[in-house]
Parts: structure tokens; sequence; C-alpha cells
């Protein structure tokens, strides 16, 4: 996975979710369909609610603390499908 798509994924899921407060991933959400940044850059992404929900939390758990965004960026330099979604899919089989 190309190293620069996944940050600009990222950052640009995060600048969106930003400006608007946290609604359009939440209506993304809702209509079942993955965030801007996955349907632009093609990167990886689950399927169905419960694994988006599980995702997005875990995600969002990762990047409250200092520690967990630098282990998130580790993972992302070294080329491992991202560590989210690693976790939900141990989580949710």
């Amino acid at each position: 996975m190309n190293i620069l798509k996944r940050a600009l994924s990222t950052l640009l899921n995060g600048f969106l979710a930003g400006i608007t407060f946290g609604i359009l991933p939440l209506v993304l959400w809702l209509l079942e369909k993955p965030l801007v940044g996955q349907m632009l850059l093609g990167t990886p992404d689950t399927r169905g609610q419960l694994n988006r929900l599980v995702y997005g939390l875990i995600w969002f758990l990762l990047c409250l603390t200092l520690v967990g965004f630098i282990v998130a960026a580790v993972w992302c330099v070294l080329g491992k499908e991202p560590l989210a979604l690693q976790i939900t899919n141990i989580i949710v089989k």
C-alpha cells in the first residue's frame, strides 16, 4: 500500500470530519458508504456498518492519545494494513 495515498486519505477524512463537525462521516456511515478518502484514493476499508462503526471508534481512540497516534503513524510507515483495520478484523469476525 502506498504510504502517501494512506496519509492523504487520512488527512482528507480528518479535514472533512473536522469542518463538518463529524456529520459527514456519520451520514456516510448511515448510507453505508466509505469515507471520502477511501472512495477517492482506494485505501483499505471495512465492509458493513458494524465493522465501520468499530473501525471508526478504534481509529478515534488511537488518535485521541499522542502515543496511539504515533503507533498508528509508525504502523503506516512500515507499510502494514492500517492498525485500526487489523484490530477491527480481530474484534468483529
